[in-house]
C-alpha cells in the first residue's frame, strides 16, 4: 500500500485559510514548540505564518520555561500547542 502524500496546493490551501481565519500578519512572531515531523508542527502555524510574512522562532524540543520565556520576549500573539505542553 502506498502512504498518502499531500499535495502543494493542499499545503497552500491550509495555509491561505488560516491566515485568513486567525488574521495572521506579517508583523508577528509565533512560537513552534511542536515537532516540524508532524502536522502539528508544520501545518498547524509554521506554514501558515510562512506564508503571511510572519516570523517563526523555532524552540529545540519542548521546555516550558524557554517556551514562556520566548513568548514574553518576543511578544507572541497566538500559539499552538498539545494538551501535553
Amino acid at each position: 500500500a502506498r502512504g498518502a502524500v499531500l499535495p502543494r496546493r493542499q499545503l497552500l490551501h491550509n495555509a491561505v485559510a488560516t491566515v485568513r481565519i486567525w488574521r495572521l500578519a506579517a508583523d508577528e512572531v509565533v512560537p513552534i514548540a511542536t515537532p516540524l515531523f508532524h502536522t502539528g508542527g508544520w501545518h498547524a502555524l509554521l506554514t501558515p505564518a510562512l506564508h503571511a510574512g510572519a516570523t517563526a522562532l523555532l524552540l529545540d524540543g519542548w521546555d516550558a520555561e524557554a517556551f514562556l520565556d520566548g513568548v514574553r520576549a518576543y511578544a507572541c500573539r497566538r500559539a499552538f500547542l498539545v494538551p501535553t505542553q
